[in-house]
């Protein structure tokens, strides 16, 4: 049997280290990095393709993303989310008791530039400080349609609800126009 040669590695596991170290111990503008920016960084002197880097670092799990822009929920909030689910689950404790309950959600479609961050991450390291940008400023040439719907048991709304947010700069509803609009407009014609 005839020995199969390989291809010896380009990028050796000293400089994958020197990379990930970067990476690790200087926050989010490291991650923000590109991928010969984070070369270069690490004091690798080799002329590579972005694919041969990305490659190396991907047999360690690290991966392009796009950064959040906040961490979706804190302690404090996730906290007082599963009370309050527990409370529902012990006064609605069998699936039929479920029936009258709507579950609403709402979105946005915005246009023009979407102002998104790329970063080198980890599986697990969504909500990593480092990982987490801040939020541009709002664009004032941006288009947003805004939308909200509901689902419950054997009810689904025909199409969405289309609507404008007043004087809002989150691109939240805000309590008043959800009681006034939603509620009372499409809820309780």
């Amino acid at each position: 049997m005839t020995r199969r040669a390989f291809r010896k590695r380009i990028l050796t596991e000293e400089d994958i280290d020197k990379m990930e170290k970067i990476i690790w111990y200087h926050g989010i503008e490291s991650r923000m990095l590109s991928y010969h920016s984070l070369l270069q960084e690490a004091g690798v002197e080799k002329e590579l393709s972005q694919g041969t880097i990305q490659r190396a670092l991907g047999q360690r799990d690290w991966r392009r993303c796009i950064a959040c822009q906040r961490s979706f929920v804190n302690a404090k909030l996730a906290k007082k989310r599963c009370e309050e689910a527990r409370k529902s689950l012990e006064y609605r404790p069998r699936p039929e008791d479920w029936r009258d309950i709507y579950f609403t959600g709402e979105f946005y479609i915005s246009s023009g530039a979407s102002g998104r961050v790329w970063i080198l991450r980890k599986p697990g390291e969504r909500y990593c400080p480092d990982c987490i940008v801040e939020r541009p400023d709002k664009e004032e040439d941006k288009h947003t349609a805004h939308f909200w719907g509901a689902v419950g048991y054997d009810f689904k709304m025909e199409r969405l609800h289309e609507y404008q947010i007043p004087s809002n700069n989150n691109g939240k509803m805000t309590q008043a126009y959800y009681h006034d609009h939603i509620l009372e407009g499409i809820v309780n014609p």
